[in-house]
């Protein structure tokens, strides 16, 4: 848990030195993205699944949004 929470801080650390909201947005996603993946590995669950990228996440959101 110890662990967990150090790569908090140090993502938290590197959010606030991210200089557009984009790159907020960018960060926020992998930081989420990397969360549901370390449960997954501590679950020692075998179907975890590789989440989509930022920029493909991005895409589909662009394209729900235009309809």
């Amino acid at each position: 848990m110890k662990f967990f929470k150090l790569i908090l801080v140090y993502h938290l650390i590197l959010l606030l030195q991210a200089c557009s909201s984009g790159s907020f947005q960018r960060y926020g996603y992998d930081v989420m993205k990397n969360a549901v993946k370390q449960r997954c590995y501590q679950e020692l669950r075998t179907d975890c699944d590789e989440r989509e990228s930022y920029g493909v996440y991005q895409q589909k959101r662009e394209t729900v949004q235009q309809q």
